[in-house]
């Protein structure tokens, strides 16, 4: 059964795993790999969430989905809302990709515009 403390923990997860998505996410990806990355990520995480609940069984089948969406959900409005306009997950990417600074100006600009 999915109780009011699982849902609780679940979006706090969910709301700080695009800083762990931005540890593994590359600047030079294209689109469809970033998001295929997210997505398998969300899997992952909400898998986390589930075992570190004690809610990791297949009797809780709805627990694990609802899991793994929520987190999914969150973790998009929360990069798009906050993570990304603050460019923390943008400079997380830059920092674990490579990729130089002035490079890094240059794509920050084009975003903005």
């Amino acid at each position: 059964m999915i109780d009011q403390q699982f849902l609780m923990w679940t979006t706090i997860v969910g709301f700080f795993a695009p800083i762990a998505i931005a540890f593994v996410q590359q600047e030079p990806w294209s689109q469809i790999l970033r998001a295929t990355v997210m997505f398998l990520m969300c899997i992952i995480i909400g898998l986390g969430n589930c075992y570190f609940q004690g809610k990791l069984y297949l009797e809780d089948i709805n627990a694990i989905i609802t899991s793994v969406l929520l987190i999914m959900v969150t973790a998009i409005a929360t990069y798009k809302g906050l993570w990304q306009p603050t460019n923390i997950a943008p400079r997380i990417e830059h920092l674990t990709s490579g990729i130089h600074v002035e490079e890094f100006h240059q794509k920050m600009a084009l975003r903005a515009a």
